[in-house]
């Protein structure tokens, strides 16, 4: 299951296991299930700013821009 998100202009996604047992945090801190989750539902993300990687190890001196 795709699930993109929005950090003001910035956009992301992950893809997730469509199970019962993968849950996400609603601003109000209620938990939801993944096959709860409808178009545009808000939840709880983590941004930061993209970094580049080698072999798994973050490289702080580089990043990575996907188009």
């Amino acid at each position: 299951l795709m699930i993109k998100a929005k950090v003001g202009d910035e956009i992301g996604g992950i893809i997730a296991q469509d199970a019962e047992t993968i849950r996400f945090v609603k601003p109000n801190g209620q938990l939801v299930s993944v096959t709860h989750l409808k178009k545009g539902d808000s939840v709880i993300v983590h941004s930061k700013a993209a970094t580049g990687r080698h072999f798994g190890m973050e490289v702080s001196d580089e990043y990575i821009l996907e188009k």
